[in-house]
């Protein structure tokens, strides 16, 4: 039978592996929806939240939503490896 520190350590190995592929599963599936174009990105906001943007605009919004994909994906991807660990505390 497990004791009750083995039940939480294993628990939270789970969510841990839960997390980890959240972490890699977001922004890969982001990375893979934006559009192409900008009139696209237009489009999709003009959708969504009712208000236009101009196209200029909306090149900046896609490059920045690709910037931040790369960068968790980096992040993911250095955690995974080990170099880079977040204390639990």
């Amino acid at each position: 039978m497990l004791s009750v520190n083995e039940k939480t350590n294993c628990c939270a190995k789970g969510g841990r592996r839960g997390m980890t592929f959240v972490t890699w599963l977001l922004p890969s599936t982001l990375l893979l929806l934006i559009p192409k174009c900008q009139l696209c990105v237009v489009a999709y906001v003009t959708v969504a939240t009712g208000l236009g943007i101009s196209v200029s605009t909306a090149a900046g919004v896609r490059a920045a939503l690709i910037a931040l994909c790369l960068g968790l994906l980096i992040f993911a991807l250095l955690r995974t490896l080990g170099r880079f660990r977040v204390s639990p505390h």
